[in-house]
């Protein structure tokens, strides 16, 4: 179960945190994985580590933010691995801060990172995806995107946002072959939050977001990843999976 031998995926933000870990499980899995994103250098880090599985890994930059440099950075993954089977839209950015001082430039820059580019990547992979009648598309979301979160809510908005992008989408491609579904991981390790685990009042808050005595390992949000690309999800369409330790269920 579970397998995705030969599959072409791309992950969006793959050098570290979640990304990286999405990209390693699906190589563990047997797909070929493309990485694209604004950190060549540490994305190469984690090509090599893709081909040491014995699988093919490519490196595209790209900026999120840059609409018409998303389609040509698609056709270069098709033209390096082969047509896209699977698209994890993972890259996102964050700014926490009182709604109050909330700048037009920190509104626009997460809108874009956060939702208008995956729905452009999405838009890039889409046709080929209909062509052949199959493929997967996952975003990566959150639980902020359902629940409200002091500070967050601009994040909030994107993610709210990206869960209803992934039902519109799975409704509108479903017929033609494409299942589109999205994880929304709740607090996870990352390099933002090891360093504030380690401060006691820091930590106290984020474990309260959930009720399992632990925050999530991006292992654990990539598994599910992985599931939501195999055949075995094929039924699965328009759902949010939630690894967020319990949030959502509060």
């Amino acid at each position: 179960m579970f397998e995705l031998t030969d599959k072409i995926a791309v992950v969006t933000g793959a050098s570290r945190g979640l990304g990286k870990a999405i990209a390693l499980a699906l190589a563990d899995a047997g797909a070929h994985v493309a990485l694209v994103g604004t950190s060549p250098e540490k994305a190469e880090e984690v090509a090599t580590l893709i081909r040491a599985k014995g699988r093919k890994a490519v490196v595209v930059e790209l900026d999120m933010r840059d609409v018409p440099a998303i389609a040509p950075a698609f056709a270069k993954v098709a033209a390096e691995l082969g047509t896209v089977d699977i698209l994890v839209n993972n890259a996102g950015t964050n700014q926490t801060e009182p709604s109050v001082d909330v700048k037009q430039e920190t509104w626009d820059r997460l809108f874009e990172v956060n939702l208008r580019a995956p729905f452009f990547c999405s838009q890039a992979v889409a046709p080929a995806m209909i062509g052949k009648g199959a493929g997967k598309i996952i975003n990566i979301t959150s639980d902020a995107g359902s629940k409200g979160y002091s500070e967050h809510a601009v994040y909030g908005a994107t993610k709210g946002g990206l869960i209803q992008l992934t039902r519109d989408l799975a409704v509108e491609w479903a017929p033609k072959g494409i299942q589109v579904n999205s994880v929304a991981p709740g607090a996870s390790w990352t390099d933002m939050t090891s360093p504030a685990m380690q401060i006691p009042e820091v930590a106290k808050s984020i474990l309260s977001r959930g009720v399992s005595p632990r925050i999530t390992d991006p292992e654990e949000v990539a598994a599910a990843v992985v599931y939501l690309a195999s055949k075995e999800a094929d039924q699965v369409i328009g759902v949010t999976l939630y690894v967020d330790g319990g949030s959502n269920a509060q």
